[in-house]
């Protein structure tokens, strides 16, 4: 009579025992079942590595020991090796907008005042996505002062609260007064639904700037950033071999992709579902997985995202992506 494996109870026949193609079915059934269980921990494992590092990520621990492993939460673009002119990082994500953020402007008035205390341009919420470079302001002209000198103006800039800039720069003021254009030393990424909010303050008192009672008039300056559908591709990495890839991206709206690079080569992910579900800052955002079976060999490779708005949306959002190779 047969014995049985200690783990799976799989027949173990002698010479002279008879058997079944019964018996073959069920040990066929019993190992295929313990595979699938394996490939299931190997991906739920393979996730829960992505999501650990991610958090360390944002933590700014260590993440230096991965090995298997290529993600981004898309905290700086030191991660980017190139981009669409039409994405922006702003709010810790990666922002395709539709249309791009022009000039805004606040009609100049005939009123003129100091800026010895903090006076802000009047708050404003983006219609769409860009870099915003600078302002433009209207100086007086000063009737007690000849020639021009260079105020230091003290810069504050929020986006939706938060301080993105706090300097000062220079303000070239002359006798007979004019427009000047203040230009920040970065621009500054924003995207659609963002308030911005700018403000000046310099403690020259012969500086005068075109004001209403409360706000400033000038103009707020863009370099429109909009478009429907985008890319970025991560910068290489040496990776180890592997038989099977996995792929998981959160983002809010659009329709994402995966390719890996391998030099000229692509080879398109599958997508394996969407589901809805948080990041690991708590937003609802939709999580994208994707498969390769059919994976390259080569030692350095990279990750292409691609993002595509529907022609009902305005903007969509990357979070995170995190590549697993099993």
């Amino acid at each position: 009579m047969a014995d049985f494996t200690a783990n799976y109870g799989l027949h173990q026949w002698e010479p002279t025992d008879p058997f079944l193609r019964e018996d073959f079915n069920q040990d066929l059934s019993t190992i295929d079942a313990a595979l699938g269980r394996a490939e299931r921990s190997a991906e739920a494992n393979a996730y829960n590595v992505y999501n650990l590092m991610l958090q360390n990520y944002y933590e700014s621990k260590y993440t230096g020991y991965k090995k298997a492993l290529l993600f981004d939460g898309f905290v700086d673009e030191s991660g980017i090796a190139e981009k669409s002119e039409c994405l922006v990082f702003t709010d810790q994500a990666v922002h395709l907008n539709r249309s791009g953020q022009n000039d805004v402007t606040f009609p100049y008035t005939d009123n003129y005042g100091s800026i010895n205390f903090d006076i802000p341009f009047p708050s404003q919420v983006l219609m769409g996505g860009g870099r915003f470079t600078g302002w433009t302001v209207k100086t007086n002209a000063l009737d007690s002062h000849v020639g021009s000198f260079t105020a230091n103006v003290d810069c504050r800039v929020e986006l939706d609260g938060t301080i993105v800039f706090d300097d000062t720069l220079p303000l070239k003021c002359t006798s007979y007064g004019g427009e000047q254009t203040m230009s920040l030393p970065v621009p500054i990424e924003v995207s659609a639904g963002t308030e911005l909010v700018v403000h000046l303050y310099c403690s020259n008192n012969i500086v005068e700037l075109a004001r209403s009672s409360s706000t400033l008039c000038g103009v707020l300056r863009f370099i429109p950033a909009g478009g429907t559908e985008a890319s970025l591709v991560s910068q290489d990495a040496a990776l180890p071999t592997r038989d099977r890839i996995l792929a998981w991206v959160r983002h809010s709206g659009g329709t994402v992709g995966v390719t890996i690079l391998d030099g000229d080569k692509e080879f398109p992910m599958s997508p394996a579902g969407t589901t809805e579900t948080e990041n690991l800052q708590g937003q609802a955002c939709s999580e994208s997985t994707f498969l390769l079976d059919d994976v390259p060999t080569a030692e350095i490779l990279a990750v292409r995202l691609e993002l595509v708005l529907s022609e009902e949306e305005n903007a969509a959002k990357l979070y995170d992506y995190g590549v697993v190779l099993l």
